[in-house]
């Protein structure tokens, strides 16, 4: 059976559009939600990595990695702004 579609009543041409934007929806949702969940323990392993460059010695990089912390999370900026502070002082007193 042949259908034209010309003069169609029929309201499945709109409904692919539909269900493709759909679909994109949540698939960017959950991108998003993944993003959100994942963030917190991004930061926590920046700053224990920053921690342990802090207690080899190399201020420079552990500063590198306290500013990553920054920009990445907000909730977690004020450790790593209180040790890249800290590194900071000692860098000045040993010199290094």
């Amino acid at each position: 059976m042949d259908h034209n579609h010309t003069n169609c009543c029929c309201n499945h041409h709109g409904n692919d559009q539909t269900r493709m934007t759909k679909k994109w929806l949540f698939s960017l949702g959950l991108v998003l939600v993944f993003i959100l969940l994942i963030k917190p323990f991004m930061a926590d392993q920046l700053i224990k990595r920053a921690d342990a460059y802090y207690s080899y010695g190399l201020y420079d990089d552990a500063i590198r990695q306290y500013k990553k912390v920054i920009l990445l999370n907000k909730v977690t900026a004020m450790h790593g702004w209180v040790w890249e502070t800290a590194s900071k002082r000692r860098e000045k007193l040993t010199g290094r």
